[in-house]
């Protein structure tokens, strides 16, 4: 069930609302989020069902491992088993279904084997669930935990708006909600910063990344067959489209989390503007950040441990947090490129020379332009041609004899495809972001208007087109 599906925006989202205040009106707190549990583990199961019993495993042993892990205090020696045994139960977890397949085909390849092995499909949202709970694990035995009921801990988990793609919650972020009372004008703001921060990840989602999609799609598909031009037009749609995508997606769970008092962390902050890798990082996926700075990053040593140490670490967790994304030697690729980036940003911040603002804000878009080549790539050949297109040096001097738009015609309205991207650049480095905009948000007319523009755009394309398209990150 997508965020943009009928389904979603005409029954199921409404219904739960509709019921969830319904109960809070007549006291009824803890049924009303029992309620918001039950739903988000349908919420999960339209998906798939076949998944339902892995996630009800992986939650009922992950919560009472916490549990047990708080009540040992006295026996360090205990909680530090009872750590290391959850971590482990869920890391063979995760690499069985998303990684055991790709392990099988490389010992293959490399050692000339022919091992059999019959790929589990991969349980949606597993790597979110299982990073979130080890989390939770992490805290437990750092003593940042208090004891919550299963129901508790259960809705934690699989509160919908979250749960597919992030943001990364911690338990101390989510729980005092769940007993937190909202006034009536509150409440009342909250449900229209809501309604209106949805609509605007939904008209990101439908309109922008949407159509970004068929140009990416269409070049990305027909890799042997770029030119020059068309490489940097689908790359450029994909960059785009990518951004919309997660944007969209992440103003839809916020907005989604707003309609029940609820508020989820920003995930999302206009991270083309970033102006050094560190700085992306900080606004690109940010709770993924959070934890892989928290739980690995720091865990490996840090800065503790000297310079090397620190360098190493890095790196390291960037191929990890690349290999988290997929299976596949393009994500290590990308990861390992970003973790070089952050070597070379502390090997500049030696020289003591900063650039100015807008020559270091277009240095690292061009940079994280380039690695979504091999994060989008089905193959690490694929991203290797797609950048030799790119810099072609035949092809540059042709552009320069007038021939730069020969190829056109492999990308569909391909010189619209030209004005979208310049329009879409225009956006992503000028305009305020969606967080700005709620902030300054009052329930005028002018926000009236945006929102019906925002919520009809979207659901007149669907009407007519019907393509719901998966958010990327479902993928992850």
């Amino acid at each position: 069930m997508l965020f943009s599906s009928y389904e979603y925006l005409a029954v199921f989202l409404p219904i739960v609302v509709v019921i969830f205040h319904w109960l809070r009106a007549r006291q009824f707190v803890h049924l009303s989020f029992f309620f918001l549990t039950v739903m988000s583990f349908i919420f999960y199961a339209w998906w798939n069902p076949r998944d339902l019993p892995i996630l009800l495993g992986s939650i009922t042993i992950n919560w009472w491992l916490g549990r047990q892990i708080i009540l040992s205090k006295g026996s360090r020696t205990k909680q530090r088993w009872m750590l290391y045994g959850g971590c482990v139960a869920n890391f063979l977890l995760l690499g069985y279904f998303k990684y055991a397949g790709f392990l099988v085909d490389n010992v293959n390849y490399f050692g000339g084997t022919e091992v059999e092995f019959v790929k589990p499909l991969l349980p949606l949202a597993i790597s979110f669930f299982t990073f979130q709970q080890i989390a939770y694990l992490v805290d437990c035995f750092s003593g940042d935990e208090e004891l919550f009921s299963f129901s508790d801990y259960a809705l934690f988990v699989t509160f919908f708006p979250q749960f597919i793609a992030g943001p990364i919650v911690h338990h101390k972020e989510m729980m005092p909600q769940l007993t937190m009372t909202h006034a009536p004008g509150e409440m009342t703001n909250m449900f229209s910063r809501g309604l209106f921060r949805f609509s605007i990840g939904l008209f990101k989602k439908v309109i922008l990344a949407d159509t970004f999609a068929i140009w990416a799609n269409a070049g990305f598909g027909e890799v042997d067959q770029m030119t020059t031009a068309t490489a940097w037009i689908t790359t450029f749609a994909y960059t785009l489209q990518l951004y919309f995508d997660f944007s969209g997606y992440s103003d839809m769970a916020i907005g989604s989390g707003l309609l029940f008092g609820i508020r989820l962390p920003e995930n999302f902050n206009s991270p083309y503007r970033a102006t050094d890798i560190k700085d992306f990082w900080r606004r690109w996926h940010i709770t993924l950040g959070r934890w892989l700075r928290d739980y690995l990053y720091i865990p490996l040593g840090g800065n503790r441990n000297g310079t090397a140490n620190m360098l190493f670490a890095i790196t390291l967790t960037f191929v990890l947090g690349g290999l988290w994304h997929g299976a596949s030697w393009t994500f290590i690729a990308w990861g390992a490129l970003h973790g070089f980036a952050y070597v070379m940003l502390w090997a500049w911040t030696l020289t003591g020379i900063k650039m100015p603002v807008w020559t270091a804000r277009l240095t690292t878009f061009g940079f994280i332009h380039l690695t979504w080549v091999f994060f989008r790539a089905k193959t690490f050949s694929d991203a290797m041609s797609v950048m030799h297109q790119m810099f072609d040096p035949v092809q540059w001097s042709q552009m320069f004899q007038g021939y730069g738009l020969q190829g056109m015609d492999l990308l569909p309205c391909g010189y619209e495809a030209i004005a979208a991207v310049i329009a879409g650049l225009g956006v992503v480095f000028f305009s305020q972001n969606s967080r700005q905009m709620e902030e300054r948000f009052s329930p005028n007319f002018r926000n009236m208007v945006l929102f019906w523009i925002a919520m009809a755009a979207p659901l007149v394309k669907l009407t007519f087109h019907d393509d719901f398209a998966e958010f990327l990150y479902f993928n992850f």
